[in-house]
């Protein structure tokens, strides 16, 4: 029981970020039978009409994406870093870039 409720078959629980994990598990599994590499351009499995940017003038791996080094913009540095200057948060931007 969660609660009140029954936990079932199609009761849903939110997985924050215990996803990555299941994710870089899935593409360790994946290197490992030989569907694919580490060193592939991630636009290769992407769709014909989807363009992914380059990042230090090299097409991005499958590895910087398991890896966080793909220049991709963190999502939660939006609400959390960025802000006017001279406010907490323009702050904290700082001290981040500056690390």
């Amino acid at each position: 029981m969660l609660g009140n409720a029954e936990v079932g078959g199609d009761t849903v629980f939110d997985l924050g970020s215990i996803t990555k994990v299941f994710t870089a598990l899935a593409l360790s599994e994946m290197v490992q039978r030989g569907e694919v590499a580490l060193d592939d351009p991630a636009q290769e499995y992407l769709p014909a009409d989807v363009h992914l940017h380059t990042h230090g003038g090299r097409q991005i791996t499958l590895a910087d994406l398991a890896r966080y080094t793909s220049g991709f913009p963190w999502p939660g540095a939006g609400g959390f870093l960025t802000g006017p200057p001279g406010t907490r948060r323009s702050r904290r931007q700082q001290r981040v870039r500056s690390v």
